[in-house]
């Protein structure tokens, strides 16, 4: 029965909003949200100081990139870093966070908690 109220989730490597925001808030400053498939190397263009990873809900008919944040965490940009380095560390935090993630969902789950309307409060 766990599977009956099943969620999708995304893996996004950048900081993203719940809603359909332009700019977010990171430690860093204000920062543009960068959607789509090329998200690191956009991040690295644009020589943001910081970027990172989100989990978050999809929710039909929801817009692309967007969605209750189940986890997220902030990755800066060190000075002089290379293209390369700077997506292996996110990668590697992407591989850190996800199964953490997973776990939440599962947790919830378990517990009969209907998350898949996107009004849970991660």
């Amino acid at each position: 029965r766990i599977f009956e109220k099943i969620i999708g989730i995304n893996l996004h490597p950048a900081i993203l909003t719940e809603g359909n925001e332009e700019t977010v808030r990171t430690t860093r400053g204000e920062i543009p949200v960068i959607r789509g498939s090329h998200a690191i190397e956009d991040a690295y263009r644009k020589n943001l100081p910081v970027s990172g990873v989100t989990v978050h809900q999809l929710l039909p008919g929801g817009v692309f990139d967007t969605g209750p944040i189940i986890l997220q965490e902030e990755v800066s940009l060190s000075e002089g870093e290379s293209f390369d380095e700077w997506e292996n560390r996110m990668h590697q935090v992407e591989y850190r966070i996800l199964p953490r993630a997973l776990n939440r969902v599962l947790g919830l789950l378990r517990e009969n908690i209907d998350v898949s309307k996107g009004d849970f409060l991660w």
